[in-house]
């Protein structure tokens, strides 16, 4: 997997050099009722070593873990209702999963926006 997060006002491309991280995943479905119903896929991915043992590494300026979340968000065409009690959530001291927007391409085919948990 390579992430790509420009930060300079530039636009990200599949073509740029990773920023983040370049290196090996395990990805599956996320899901049991979504991977039948929607159309746009959520996806659960591990960082991995070279023995495909979990690698805790900071992603898109989260702290370092192994264990991540694409979440496809199909039945919030908004894509805010999530990211915004997450984020009022941890604003008022109470725990919530850190949340970012991203770009996917898997295997070379663009997915759409989603959101990193």
């Amino acid at each position: 997997m390579k992430v790509i997060s420009n930060n300079n006002g530039r636009r990200n491309y599949v073509s740029d050099a990773a920023t983040d991280y370049n290196w090996r995943i395990g990805i599956e479905l996320r899901g049991q009722t979504s991977q039948s119903i929607f159309d746009k896929k959520s996806y659960a991915f591990e960082t991995w070593d070279l023995n495909n043992d979990d690698l805790s590494v900071p992603l898109l300026g989260f702290p370092k873990e192994s264990d991540w979340i694409l979440h496809g968000a199909f039945s919030d065409k908004t894509m805010i209702r999530n990211v915004l009690i997450y984020e009022l959530s941890n604003q008022i001291g109470m725990y919530a999963s850190r949340t970012k927007y991203c770009e996917l391409v898997l295997n070379g085919e663009y997915q759409g926006v989603y959101v990193l948990f």
